[in-house]
């Protein structure tokens, strides 16, 4: 009967030139690829995709709650020191922040009320004087329709009924949601700002090991304050772009520059995207307040100006290499956000994009990733 211990070294005689070929090198040979390890993966992504995507109403909310977590917990904490209870610290904090943002949502409303109202006479207004870059246009897709047509290319053209939609009712319609995710985020935000570290210490005193524990303990902190600090950096360098831009649209003499102010601070936690939609939103006021296409042109010029300002060099400065993001990261996750939530994805891209390279900076074995997320 045959030994199984000498089939390795029977196998390796009858092949004397495997064995060669592997030691001579010095390096190992590289590992076939588990289909099957890649087959889950990709089956493991698409459900993920498609399960965030169903569950928006339920996983948005608590996304939303633990990100805004991270930003007030450093506020608790100091009212904590000052003697204050957590949960009435707590408390005070989620008041005081949804205080500030019913009463600008208030005095926001009515300046935009007064724009909606005047949307469709500014509609046309911005029509008439953007006639003479149009005209041009239209006469080279007139061409070009001619052209095609003299080719035998033409199609025939179906009339097709569009239905204008009520702002009205798209607004009732979705009234009712944005009230229960609203009201969800504020309670879930208390509970976790009155908690505390219980989660921490929990996961922390479940650890089997002393050195887990320890290493368990810093690594939550770790990774908790450098959130904290890049989503109050972020809330910081918004202020003061939504302040700058309030200022210079007063200086031209743009109506209701607080709106503009605060519209230009919002958009800006979504990056790229929410500067270009600023943009192109003050041209068009422009248009509508101003005379000549030129002084139409001053406000969106003079908000890209602040706002490439804030990112090539403001941005960069405050946060440092360590939290910088790579461009292509922070656009492929615009793109994938956005796919699955629209605006509210779009909105909580980049800070959970921070968030995950943030922890993969705190974990060895997903180092790489941090550093492929990074500049």
């Amino acid at each position: 009967m045959t030994n199984p211990d000498e089939r390795p070294a029977r196998d390796a005689e009858t092949k004397p030139g495997t064995a060669d070929v592997a030691t001579s090198s010095g390096n190992p040979r590289p590992q076939p690829i588990d289909i099957r390890s890649v087959a889950l993966t990709g089956l493991f992504l698409l459900m993920l995709f498609h399960t965030l995507r169903i569950a928006e109403s339920l996983i948005f909310p608590i996304l939303f709650a633990l990100l805004t977590n991270f930003s007030l917990t450093p506020i608790v904490r100091g009212l904590s020191r000052l003697r204050i209870p957590v949960p009435i610290g707590a408390a005070l904090v989620v008041l005081s922040v949804l205080g500030i943002t019913i009463g600008g949502l208030m005095s926001l409303a009515e300046p935009a009320q007064e724009w909606g109202k005047r949307l469709p006479a500014s509609l046309r207004k911005i029509e008439r004087k953007l006639r003479v870059v149009r005209d041009p246009i239209a006469e080279v897709i007139e061409a070009a329709d001619k052209v095609e047509a003299m080719a035998g290319m033409g199609q025939s053209s179906e009339s097709v009924e569009v239905r204008e939609s009520n702002l009205a009712e798209v607004i009732v319609s979705q009234a009712q949601s944005l009230v229960t995710t609203f009201a969800t985020v504020v309670v879930l935000l208390y509970f976790l700002l009155a908690s505390g570290n219980a989660f921490v210490e929990k996961v922390v005193q479940n650890m089997p090991r002393v050195a887990d524990k320890r290493m368990a303990s810093e690594l939550l902190q770790q990774t908790e304050s450098e959130i904290s600090r890049y989503l109050l950096t972020i809330s910081a360098i918004n202020l003061g772009l939504g302040t700058a831009t309030t200022l210079a649209m007063y200086s031209i003499g743009m109506p209701n520059p607080l709106l503009w102010g605060v519209m230009g601070a919002v958009l800006n936690y979504i990056p790229l995207l929410g500067s270009a939609t600023n943009t192109l939103i003050l041209f068009a006021v422009g248009l509508v307040h101003f005379d000549s296409l030129g002084q139409a042109a001053v406000p969106a010029l003079m908000f890209a100006g602040l706002s490439s300002f804030e990112g090539l060099v403001l941005t960069p400065s405050l946060l440092g290499g360590s939290l910088a993001l790579s461009p292509v990261a922070v656009f492929t996750s615009l793109l994938i956000w956005s796919w699955l939530w629209g605006i509210p994805g779009a909105i909580i891209a980049v800070p959970t994009l921070a968030a995950i390279k943030i922890f993969c900076d705190n974990i060895d074995s997903l180092k790489v990733v941090g550093a492929v997320l990074g500049k």
